[in-house]
């Protein structure tokens, strides 16, 4: 009895060793497992992502140097220059108004009207002034200016040369004292006709005469482009 129990008991054990040599034989050790091919696929799926992300930078580039050899360079335009508008009237070929650029001056606007007629008093005007926007130009003929016969309405609107301003009236040739002065006297003035010399009258009898030569301003008509011209030749007494 003893004898089977042995036996049972070394056929059990052997049956262990004998499953246990199985299991073994197919485990197979760590070191030995072939890792190459998962390194490989992850290598390769590594190197997909980078050519994929070159690609992606690449054509930004491209792209980017494509909108800037597009780009269109925007150059400011010179503003306008500025004109102003001139009446041209009197001893010029074509009288009218015109428009020309703001620093334009007397002479030029003459030729642009076509320039001066013979009977022009040429020397008269000074030529070379500036305009402004709204200006009138008067030519006087050359008998205007040796009558003093300048329409009084057009004589403040004409750019006087300097050698004009200091004209003596040829009919008395002395100063012309505005206090004390006739509608003749006065008409001597440059400027200054029949209405005017009577504003002038009218003035220093409402005020009992003029107190200096700058009050004949305040006369209406007589601005200080007129004054400029006659205050050489008049005098308060």
């Amino acid at each position: 009895m003893n004898r089977i129990k042995l036996m049972t008991v070394l056929l059990t054990v052997a049956a262990c060793c004998a499953a246990c040599n199985s299991s073994n034989e197919e485990l197979v050790p760590l070191n030995e497992v072939d890792i190459t091919q998962d390194s490989s696929e992850q290598s390769a799926e590594e190197d997909a992502s980078g050519r994929q992300s070159g690609e992606i930078h690449s054509g930004l580039t491209a792209d980017t140097g494509t909108q800037t050899e597009n780009k269109t360079e925007i150059t400011a335009s010179p503003a306008p220059a500025a004109e102003i508008c001139v009446h041209v009237c009197g001893a010029v070929q074509h009288p009218g108004v015109y428009t020309v650029p703001e620093t334009t001056r007397v002479y030029e606007v003459m030729e642009a009207a076509g320039g001066l007629t013979e009977t022009a008093a040429a020397d008269y005007l000074n030529q070379a002034a500036s305009l402004t926007d709204g200006q009138r130009v008067y030519v006087p003929t050359m008998d205007e200016v040796s009558k003093n016969q300048i329409p009084a309405e057009m004589a403040a609107d004409i750019p006087v040369s300097s050698s004009s301003d200091r004209v003596v009236p040829e009919s008395t040739g002395s100063m012309v004292n505005i206090n004390t002065a006739t509608a003749e006297q006065l008409k001597e003035l440059p400027g200054v006709g029949d209405s005017r010399a009577q504003s002038i009258i009218a003035y220093r009898e409402a005020r009992g005469g003029f107190k200096s030569k700058e009050e004949i301003m305040q006369v209406e008509g007589i601005k200080e482009g007129m004054y400029s011209k006659m205050k050489d030749l008049i005098q308060v007494q």
